[in-house]
């Protein structure tokens, strides 16, 4: 596997193109990936979900998804263990590779899947996923 890597600015019609490199045969399959620095702060996404966890509809919503009900656990403690999952991921995904990092997330989503019991929902599809 080879990757290319293209920084550009985002232009006012938010369109881009790409340009493909001449080795890569035409009708190969080519996985893309939009990486972009949010513009809303942390603080800003806690507060967000703050308001959220008081929302009668999200938290209706949340435990559809979750397919039981929710427990009774405050905000806090749920940022928390965020915070502890987010430092354990960084810890283990240091200095690996993109593609690496990619088969680890695949490997990730497959053991939730079994946890869970059922598929996760597509964000995205490739044409290896079909």
């Amino acid at each position: 596997m080879q990757t290319f890597k293209q920084i550009i600015t985002v232009p006012e019609s938010h369109e881009i193109t790409v340009r493909i490199p001449d080795e890569i045969q035409t009708n190969e399959t080519a996985e893309v990936h939009l990486i972009f620095q949010s513009r809303i702060s942390q603080d800003a996404r806690i507060a967000d979900l703050r308001e959220a966890m008081r929302d009668p509809l999200f938290l209706a919503d949340l435990e559809e998804s979750l397919g039981r009900p929710l427990t009774a656990r405050t905000l806090d403690e749920s940022l928390e263990e965020i915070d502890r999952w987010k430092q354990k991921a960084s810890e283990e995904t240091r200095g690996m590779s993109v593609e690496e990092r990619l088969a680890k997330g695949r490997e990730d989503r497959a053991w939730l899947e079994t946890k869970l019991g059922r598929k996760l929902p597509e964000i995205t599809r490739t044409k290896e996923s079909e």
